[in-house]
């Protein structure tokens, strides 16, 4: 029952994160912990910007085609020792934001 609440959590916090890079939603974040997010996710692209952009550019991304497969293989290099910290998971969001936008931008 925990990991429902938790997924239902982390769901609402990536699709505010999302939202809010695209230039939706960017006045108010539902939540302290949304707003938390927002400001640890900026500070986390602002750092490693280039490595983001670059990692977006090498995976020759289809949207339709290739959703689940290239986030996984992403997912899976970002948390390859399997030792989870909040600096991980943040990137795992900001990763999904700047592969959103690359979406967005790509039409």
């Amino acid at each position: 029952m925990a990991y429902t609440s938790h997924g239902k959590i982390a769901r609402e916090l990536g699709e505010d994160y999302v939202r809010y890079k695209l230039g939706f939603d960017t006045d108010t974040s539902p939540s302290v912990y949304a707003e938390t997010l927002r400001r640890a996710g900026d500070q986390v692209e602002d750092r490693y910007s280039l490595a983001l952009q670059w990692m977006v550019s090498q995976l020759n991304y289809d949207p339709l085609l290739d959703a689940e497969r290239s986030l996984r293989v992403i997912f899976d290099a970002i948390c390859e020792n399997e030792e989870s910290s909040w600096g991980r998971i943040v990137m795992v969001y900001v990763f999904a934001a700047r592969l959103a936008k690359y979406c967005q931008t790509q039409g």
